[in-house]
């Protein structure tokens, strides 16, 4: 990792960033104070700060709004206004709220932090095996975990009341999402060893929504890469079939096989139901704030403080799992607007470069990108912890800059 910094500095901040940020979320690392309103005093976020800093220079010096980054300052703008919106109605939840959309926004500025740098083909390169190495030792966790859950405090695991066995390692269990960039980056780049530990650590958390967007990527790869020949679809309804003969034998020991069937058998006392509840909570508190929403990062404290008679069961709904009746909302129609025309014109700039200047890694951004904003729907990722939003960022801000 540390070679990385020889050939790009902003490159390496974020790489540590990555590794802070999961040392300090695991095992507490780095934590130096910690205040009530959520804001701790970490390492991590000296970094944040550098981001910010960063993005606040180029602001004064124009270059925020040049075309490849105004859709990044456009939506940095509208987060930043609808928070005073939820600061000025609710005052009283503003302090949680500040952390968020703090965090949130330095995220965010990953993005021109990235775009700004000096950055050629042999650093982006480095930039992506770093990533890779990031997962794959998460991924090594994850399969330990899995069969010596007690070796250490710190691995995560769940049967979610479904007395189905889950590991998540020590990343939690946003592994699954964050896995499936680089089960495709390892098929496409034909690294067989590694892909075989991505896909094992997959299927062992039962990810099912996951599940379904690793199926969607990988469909909409082999349609790019123009897979569909009536050989290649013979072939591979071969190998379908064959797969799901193994799976059928083996169903009652694949984790996402038993939830799935848990949850239709009673979904009402499984993870079905548990989102059900959230997305319906959820679709109240959007249709009761239509236009404007609650205010940027305001949903999960107005739902600790509405529903605090619930006691520990609140934390079921405060979220709604889903990012887009997340920003719903939060932003009500108005904001959510202003979310999809950012994801739209990421998505037009990438596709544009990629007419214009193919090259792989931009390839399975474009790829994974596209298919990740319509088909997953299940989990808020738009969060200052996420390494789902993490990995967004990242491989947008070292894509969008056409590298020589």
């Amino acid at each position: 990792m540390f070679f990385l910094y020889k050939y790009n500095s902003h490159y390496f901040f974020v790489i540590l960033f990555f590794w802070f940020l999961l040392l300090e979320n695991t095992f507490s690392f780095g934590i130096l104070h910690s205040f009530s309103n959520g804001l701790d005093i970490r390492v991590s976020l000296f970094m944040r700060i550098l981001f910010l800093l960063n993005a606040f220079v180029l602001f004064f010096k124009g270059k925020l709004l040049i075309k490849e980054l105004n859709h990044v300052f456009k939506l940095i703008i509208i987060l930043f206004l609808f928070f005073i919106y939820g600061a000025v109605f609710q005052p009283q939840h503003i302090t949680g709220s500040f952390s968020v959309f703090v965090q949130t926004i330095s995220i965010l500025c990953i993005i021109p932090y990235l775009y700004y740098s000096n950055s050629n083909k042999l650093a982006i390169n480095l930039f992506y095996k770093n990533l890779r190495i990031f997962a794959l030792i998460n991924s090594i966790f994850l399969i330990v975990s899995f069969f010596y859950p007690n070796l250490i405090e710190a691995f995560e695991s769940s049967s979610g009341g479904e007395n189905i066995s889950r590991s998540f390692g020590i990343m939690g269990d946003e592994i699954s999402t964050f896995l499936t960039f680089f089960i495709l980056d390892s098929f496409h780049n034909k690294k067989w060893k590694t892909l075989m530990i991505f896909l094992v650590s997959f299927f062992l958390t039962g990810g099912i929504a996951a599940t379904f967007l690793l199926f969607s990527v990988f469909a909409f790869y082999l349609y790019k890469m123009k897979f569909f020949s009536l050989k290649k679809i013979l072939s591979t309804s071969v190998g379908v079939i064959l797969v799901s003969v193994f799976l059928y034998n083996f169903s009652d020991q694949i984790p996402f096989i038993n939830r799935i069937s848990m949850n239709i058998d009673s979904p009402e006392s499984n993870s079905a139901g548990l989102r059900l509840l959230s997305l319906t909570t959820g679709l109240e508190i959007f249709l009761d704030n239509f236009w404007f929403g609650l205010g940027f990062g305001f949903y999960g404290a107005y739902i600790k403080d509405i529903f605090s008679y619930l006691g520990t069961e609140v934390i079921i709904i405060s979220s709604t799992y889903n990012q887009y009746l997340q920003i719903l909302c939060e932003l009500g129609i108005i904001g959510f607007l202003f979310f999809i025309s950012f994801i739209f014109k990421l998505m037009k700039q990438l596709k544009r470069k990629l007419k214009f200047n193919f090259n792989s890694n931009l390839f399975i951004a474009y790829i994974y990108l596209f298919v990740f904003f319509i088909t997953m729907q299940s989990g808020v990722w738009f969060i200052p912890s996420s390494f789902v939003f993490l990995l967004i960022v990242c491989i947008t801000g070292v894509n969008l800059k056409d590298t020589q």
